[in-house]
């Protein structure tokens, strides 16, 4: 039952009906004996910020995905790698995280590989990519951004020179040893760059995406989206709580409750 304390959190973004964050949350807070209600907030970017304005007051704390990852960063004070970049999907007392950063590098480490002087494309240029080229590049990646906006493109790879990250803007993958989909529609990605050691899909609906089955298939080493999905919602929610679920109990509920294929 929700009450006068009952917290108000939710995810904020415009044609995200798709989200899965709402179930996360939710269950992660019925399991953890936390009184609050996590929703989703769609907004047309004519409301943007007078809805964020709004939800720094009543809100205990909210996410932020496509395609407002880079506005809201400008509206609430940047804390950590999303100060760099620019790019911020949690919120909490009027300060901004990025999440998508911290979740990426850990599911990394996990893999075991080794990443340095690996060449790294990485397809898209918004928040993900952003996420993604970060912490490659911190790995000793060479990064490859592909756009097909060559001005988002440039502009990226200005922040991630400002962050110590060496890049480059190109065309084609080249050869690489890491490919990134971060972008909506993972089918865009050239199958001859889908090769290396390690493929990462931001995507999750449906998890194992053409993409993801591709790779696979040619024995690469995967990151689905799911996975980033799960566990940069439990890094939110020790950012809002200090606690959240394991990875393993969050996965299950959403495949018991077929909320995920």
């Amino acid at each position: 039952m929700f009450g006068v304390r009952t917290k108000l959190l939710g995810v904020l973004g415009s044609g995200i009906s798709y989200t899965l964050s709402p179930a996360i949350h939710n269950f992660s807070f019925s399991q953890m004996g936390i009184d609050a209600v996590y929703l989703v907030f769609d907004v047309q970017p004519d409301d943007l910020h007078d809805v964020v304005e709004g939800l720094k007051k009543i809100a205990y704390g909210f996410n932020v995905t496509v395609p407002y990852k880079e506005e809201v960063a400008s509206m609430v004070s940047c804390e950590g790698e999303s100060k760099g970049l620019g790019v911020v999907n949690t919120v909490h007392s009027g300060k901004g995280y990025n999440t998508d950063y911290i979740a990426l590098s850990r599911l990394l480490n996990e893999t075991g590989l080794e990443f340095h002087e690996a060449e790294c494309a990485i397809f898209g240029a918004g928040g993900a990519a952003a996420a993604s080229a970060l912490s490659l590049g911190r790995l000793g990646c060479k990064v490859k951004l592909i756009n097909r906006s060559l001005e988002r493109a440039i502009r990226l790879k200005r922040k991630l020179d400002n962050l110590g990250v060496e890049s480059s803007v190109a065309s084609d993958c080249g050869e690489p040893q890491v490919v990134v989909n971060a972008t909506p529609r993972p089918e865009l990605v050239p199958t001859s760059c889908v090769r290396g050691k390690l493929a990462i899909d931001f995507v999750y609906t449906p998890v194992r995406t053409s993409f993801i089955t591709l790779a696979e298939s040619r024995g690469m080493t995967i990151i689905d989206g799911l996975s980033i999905l799960i566990e940069q919602a439990l890094e939110a929610e020790k950012i809002w709580f200090g606690r959240s679920l394991s990875r393993d109990e969050v996965r299950r509920f959403l495949y018991d409750r077929k909320f995920v294929r």
